[in-house]
């Protein structure tokens, strides 16, 4: 729901957080201020998908250039996607505490070495 980027990994940190009631309010409060931005902008993406889909496999020929307005309207929605899930996440991250965020930085860390390990377990060698 969030988007590439930091608000990707938002809901699962937030599991691992031991949040208050309260912190769990503001939060639910905060996506669902956004939730209907979130499924606008996702059914925009899903219909431009389809446009473009329909196109490239419709018969006769076909060229980059005959999918350039499909190729932007994906990439200014994504890009819209990407700037409201910022927005969920930098106000989320308002609701942490100083102690919450270190914790969420120590998890960061840690997949980010999970995925580095990954990465170098399939690396040609």
């Amino acid at each position: 729901m969030m988007g590439d980027g930091p608000g990707m990994m938002l809901p699962l940190m937030l599991k691992k957080l031991d949040l208050t009631t309260e912190q769990n309010t503001q939060v639910q409060n905060i996506m669902a201020a956004h939730r209907d931005t979130f499924k606008a902008l996702f059914t925009q993406l899903e219909a431009a998908h389809e446009e473009m889909a329909n196109k490239f496999f419709a018969s006769g020929a076909l060229g980059a250039a005959d999918l350039t307005s499909q190729t932007q309207a994906v990439s200014q929605i994504r890009e819209q996607l990407m700037n409201e899930g910022l927005k969920v996440a930098l106000e989320v991250r308002g609701v942490l505490t100083p102690a919450q965020l270190a914790k969420a930085a120590q998890l960061k860390d840690q997949m980010q070495a999970i995925h580095a390990e990954m990465r170098s377990l399939f690396e040609e060698k």
